[in-house]
């Protein structure tokens, strides 16, 4: 069965404002993505909200989509990294 989910990704390693915009044209490019928003680019990261089919595509691909995404300086370079949260220490 087909649910629509919606994935916040914390987006780590951007270097200027074109980052965002060349990782969203990617994202949304991928069949099963529909919508695609982020915030401001701030001490190079940028959190991004994807909304996605789950009978097309997974968090996990989204996320190696944006670690596999060109960067804008030099597209044989994969700068971009996605933040991993840490579980608390208990």
């Amino acid at each position: 069965p087909d649910t629509v989910k919606t994935a916040t990704i914390q987006v780590i390693n951007l270097h200027c404002a074109n980052d965002m915009p060349t990782i969203k044209k990617r994202l949304l490019n991928q069949d099963g993505i529909d919508e695609v928003s982020f915030t401001p680019l701030r001490y190079e990261s940028s959190s991004f909200t994807i909304q996605y089919h789950t009978s097309v595509t997974t968090a996990q691909q989204i996320e190696k989509l944006i670690e596999t995404t060109p960067g804008c300086d030099d597209p044989n370079e994969h700068p971009y990294r996605v933040a991993k949260s840490r579980k608390a220490k208990q």
